[in-house]
């Protein structure tokens, strides 16, 4: 079982990758150039860490290459997550399975991301605070989850 570390762009840009003493790669996860992760940190399967995000998002033409993605100290990526190129996460901070962080998003220290979720520029347009557990329904004004939330049918059993 291998991980990826991808050190030149699209543009043909290299930039070094780099590992604190203590980090933990999984298997077939793809770092991408401009990524710092510190110390102790935890990046599980099949995730992908500072990749650009190319084409038209939310109305506007977003690149992301060029752009520096940290993780810091005793940050724990969960298997399936994709982070973009100019995220930030916080220590102690957990991104949980599946979810998906937009570029230029900045994530507070011993935040805890719950699993499936897509934090989008145009719904969070300043970064989550220190600590914050967005793991439940929000509302526009403080959204941390996609809007709206889908109704789930009732279990009978």
């Amino acid at each position: 079982m291998y991980a990826l570390f991808q050190p030149v762009d699209h543009l043909g840009m290299r930039r070094s990758v780099v590992l604190a003493s203590g980090v933990v790669i999984g298997a077939f996860t793809l770092i991408h150039s401009g990524t710092e992760i510190g110390e102790g940190a935890r990046v599980e399967d099949r995730t992908i860490v500072g990749q650009p995000e190319l084409g038209y998002a939310v109305r506007e033409h977003h690149s992301g290459a060029g752009m520096t993605t940290v993780l810091e100290a005793g940050v724990v990526v969960r298997a399936g997550a994709i982070l973009y190129a100019g995220v930030r996460v916080g220590e102690r901070s957990a991104i949980g399975h599946q979810t998906v962080i937009r570029s230029h998003i900045s994530i507070g220290a011993e935040s805890l991301l719950g699993h499936g979720m897509s934090i989008e520029r145009a719904a969070l347009r300043h970064a989550t605070s220190s600590g914050a557990i967005p793991i439940r329904w929000c509302t526009p004004a403080n959204c941390c989850l996609p809007w709206p939330p889908r109704r789930r049918p009732r279990r009978t059993w």
